[in-house]
Parts: C-alpha cells; structure tokens; sequence
C-alpha cells in the first residue's frame, strides 16, 4: 500500500484532482491514451462508430482459430476494454458486449472486429 500526498491522484485508472475548491474531476483519459498505446501493430483499426455492421456477421463456416499469442492478446485487450466500457465509454458496450460471447473461443475475425 502506498500513500499519496496532494490534490492530485491516480487510482483505479482514474485521475483524481481535488485542486480546486469543493471540486473533485474525474478523468480517464491517461487511461484510454495508455490502451490505445499499447494496442499492436495489427490492432490499429479506425471506425466511425464501435458497433458497425460487419459486428454482428458471424463466420460459422470456416473460422480461422487464434494462435496463443494473438488469443492472449485479445484477452488482454478485451479485459481493458471491458473496464473501460462499464466504467466510463458506455458508447463501446454494445461492441463489447458481443465480443464477450467469442472470448472463450476467438478466431480471426473476432481478432479485426475488437481491432476496429
């Protein structure tokens, strides 16, 4: 346990400012500026809203399973997101949500869909 002196805290992922007067501001966005950071190479994917259409397309054919490396991955980056979604971007939820169905098991496109 650590103790932290000052007006100015981090916890949680959480910035904590109490500097001005009766105030207390909230940010996560060290938070999301370290996630985006982090993400790899092939994980940097751009969309303009996090629950596009091809979110719920599902390749029951011929799904090309993840390597341990890139499933571990995807864990990784799936937990972040699932934090950040239930604490402070409600707007990821959705996409989230039904990504949480294929965290057991995911494949290739499970993989670009949390990419995106």
């Amino acid at each position: 346990m650590t103790k932290t002196r000052g007006k100015v805290h981090e916890y949680l992922g959480m910035t904590l400012d109490f500097s001005q007067h009766q105030q207390v501001r909230v940010s996560k966005q060290d938070n999301i500026k370290s996630i985006v950071s982090d993400l790899p190479e092939d994980m940097a994917g751009v969309a303009p809203t996090p629950a596009t259409n091809h979110l719920f397309t599902v390749n029951d054919k011929n799904p090309i399973q993840l390597n341990i490396q890139k499933e571990n991955r995807f864990h990784h980056f799936f937990a972040k997101l699932w934090f950040l979604s239930k604490h402070s971007r409600p707007d990821i939820q959705t996409a989230v949500v039904f990504l949480i169905t294929w965290v057991t098991k995911p494949d290739e496109d499970n993989y670009k869909k949390l990419a995106m």
